[in-house]
């Protein structure tokens, strides 16, 4: 945490917000490009392990909370390779975590 004049100022730091994003992390639309702020609560969120076909482990991270007054879930997987970082990232409307991937409610 950081005072400065009284306030305080706290610096977050969480696998999200520390990496590049790529894949369908960079998709335009309204479910994969929701504001940058929500990025902040990953660190909050659940962590699951992923191990995909090709051998590979990676987190997949899961949040409730509301996109345009509707429930959902929040979702990013992020890749241990730096130079892909953050491969998806999601909203995904009326399911709970579910510890999987594009779950469907």
């Amino acid at each position: 945490m950081i005072n400065k004049g009284g306030s305080k100022t706290v610096e977050i730091n969480n696998p999200v917000l520390d990496n590049i994003r790529t894949g369908s992390a960079l998709k335009d639309d309204s479910l994969h490009a929701f504001n940058d702020i929500i990025d902040n609560y990953a660190g909050d969120a659940t962590k699951f392990s992923l191990v995909g076909g090709d051998g590979v482990e990676r987190s997949l991270y899961q949040i409730e909370g509301s996109l345009n007054g509707k429930q959902g879930i929040f979702e990013w997987i992020v890749d241990p390779d730096p130079a892909k970082g953050v491969t998806h990232r999601r909203f995904i409307e009326g399911i709970g975590i579910t510890g999987k991937p594009n779950a469907r409610p």
